[in-house]
């Protein structure tokens, strides 16, 4: 199962704007993007990191769920007055009401249950995922099952009496701190009682049903319960696409509502809902939910094509290489290189993120978050990095770095990682798990600037304007002539201009074209579709757009970043160029 806090997406959260008045030269270019130095990083890694630790698990190539306890999604009321469902009604009585008893997890519990009967051991990740989401549940969860030999005279309220005391102390234990979801499921067999448990952080709340509306598309309704500053969702389309959900902007965090189009042929589609805390740099999920068509029953689990466990690192990594490039060739897209040095790094630092300690933030930034954004940056990467993303999840009952691909292309973070276009090289950073019952492994990618010209790019923001005026109801805007912003982009890119002094020189010309004032701006991002658009652009009236784009490199920063020209040529009355262009840098 799991051991780390699940896929991480890519870091969103460096954000700042700086004024400048027109006339004056840009301030000194500083990286849009900021990661720990080497040797910030390298402080990290000061003590022998523990091993990983992962459960019994089996794998097997296909399994039915018998009938479901029909659930819906969010449901958390239900009754279990046998003796082992009161021993945990009486844990969660003791937390004050920080574990609430789930209807949801009830379903997974008894599935996993009898699996661990059959089998004697927990489903890997693949199938528990499947089995988590077929019951309606929303976030992700850790189940434990045991078996206590018991002749059929031997009553459950007896066997409780027996093992209460170990089990509500481990209870205790486990709901310390913070909010969960918990259920339990028990059976007799012959001479033996099997008991499963499944508990999972409290991390969200969500109503309303994981099917398709009439328009294809699932709204959910929900709140955040970890503190947090931006939350997105995610669901899968086909067998490769991801396509993003639709906040709903009058909502205000810890509300929030998301709006996920289902594609029509997709009988199941997992979504993924995520989110960042204040300070943090990282976003971690905080809910997985699997919708499906109301008239598909999606009861089967089939594994991908058998794989070979690794029996050492060096091999997991070739198996997550090939992994990735077979999965990326049936997309339609190019294969990509292992960074031998970066796979060096981040092989020196995986066992130390995987270490739970690494997640605790203790009033600060975790260690994890640390090592995640300095194994990104590619210090040992050869080239100018325009991008990167990681990746990190553990999975047990195998070591197979195939198994590891498969597991995280079924969630859409993975598929947005492992499928983005522009991806040339990657990283890899595996623990196994003692006897090879299990691995983990953290995967970095990048993509690379490799031309001058930046038409495509200019494009894409161009898009996202209009796909976020979209979001708010509002037209699309209106594309202006910018070969006079083009030549000053380039400009800037020899070295021959500042932001500033493009920026006016531009305007200028373009003001006198039009015959009005006009708006310029710019941004240095390594993300064209985050950058923080100004109201300018979120007016009732479409704007009209002159847009460039370059690129350039600051010394000593870890990546390269594209610097973005806007001028806005009909302005709202009163908005022009009175204070000078505006700089803004965002990641």
């Amino acid at each position: 199962m799991r051991s780390t806090l699940g896929a991480l997406g890519l870091a969103i959260a460096l954000a700042g704007t700086a004024c400048v008045k027109r006339g004056s030269d840009s301030p000194e270019p500083t990286a849009a993007a900021s990661f720990p130095s080497r040797a910030n990083l390298d402080a990290l890694a000061n003590k022998p990191p523990p091993p990983l630790k992962v459960q019994d698990a089996v794998s097997v190539p296909k399994w039915m769920l018998s009938e479901l306890l029909e659930t819906k999604l969010g449901e958390t009321t239900y009754v279990d007055d046998s003796p082992w469902g009161r021993m945990m009604s009486d844990a969660a009585k003791r937390t004050g009401g920080r574990v609430t008893l789930s209807k949801p997890l009830r379903c997974a519990a008894e599935q996993m249950g009898r699996f661990f009967a059959q089998h004697g051991a927990l489903p890997e990740d693949r199938l528990q995922r499947f089995i988590l989401g077929r019951c309606g549940a929303h976030t992700p969860a850790r189940p434990y099952a045991f078996a206590v030999k018991a002749t059929p005279d031997v009553t459950d309220a007896q066997i409780v009496a027996a093992e209460s005391k170990g089990l509500s102390d481990a209870l205790d234990k486990r709901f310390a701190q913070g909010r969960h979801l918990a259920a339990i499921w028990s059976t007799r067999l012959s001479n033996v009682a099997i008991v499963s448990i499944i508990a999972g952080r409290h991390l969200m709340d969500v109503s309303g049903p994981a099917q398709p509306n009439a328009r294809g598309e699932v709204i959910l309704h929900g709140n955040v319960h970890e503190p947090a500053e931006a939350l997105s969702g995610f669901i899968n389309a086909g067998n490769h696409g991801v396509k993003p959900c639709r906040p709903n902007p009058h909502l205000k965090l810890p509300r929030f509502q998301l709006t996920c189009p289902m594609a029509p042929g997709d009988a199941t589609a997992w979504i993924d809902v995520v989110a960042r805390r204040p300070g943090r740099l990282m976003s971690n999920t905080v809910g997985q939910i699997l919708a499906r068509r109301p008239d598909r029953p999606a009861l089967e689990y089939a594994a991908g094509a058998a794989s070979t466990p690794a029996t050492s690192v060096p091999q997991f990594h070739a198996q997550v290489l090939q992994g990735v490039n077979q999965y990326r060739q049936s997309a339609g897209l190019g294969a990509v290189a292992l960074a031998p040095a970066q796979t060096a790094t981040n092989s020196k630092f995986a066992p130390y993120y995987f270490d739970p300690a690494a997640h605790l933030d203790g009033g600060g930034v975790a260690a994890a978050d640390q090592i995640a954004m300095g194994l990104m940056a590619g210090w040992d990467v050869q080239g100018t990095i325009q991008a990167g993303s990681i990746l990190s999840e553990a999975i047990s009952g195998t070591s197979s770095g195939q198994a590891w691909v498969e597991l995280v292309a079924s969630s859409p973070l993975g598929r947005t990682v492992l499928l983005d276009p522009p991806v040339q090289q990657l990283g890899v950073g595996a623990v196994l798990a003692p006897q090879n019952k299990g691995a983990a492994a953290l995967v970095t990618t990048y993509s690379f600037f490799d031309t001058r010209r930046h038409a495509a790019d200019a494009q894409r923001f161009f898009d996202y304007v209009a796909r976020v005026r979209g979001y708010y109801g509002l037209g699309p805007p209106v594309r202006y002539p910018s070969g006079d912003l083009e030549a000053q982009a380039a400009l800037i890119h020899q070295g021959k201009a500042t932001i500033v002094q493009a920026l006016t020189a531009a305007s200028q010309r373009i003001s006198g074209a039009v015959r009005r004032a006009v708006l310029p701006f710019s941004s240095e991002t390594n993300f064209l579709d985050r950058v923080q658009l100004p109201k300018e652009l979120l007016g009732r009236t479409p704007p009209s757009l002159a847009v460039a784009v370059t690129h350039r490199k600051v010394p000593g920063a870890a990546w390269g970043q594209f610097v973005l020209l806007v001028i806005i040529t009909n302005p709202p009355s009163g908005q022009a160029v009175a204070s000078g262009p505006r700089v803004m840098r965002t990641l």
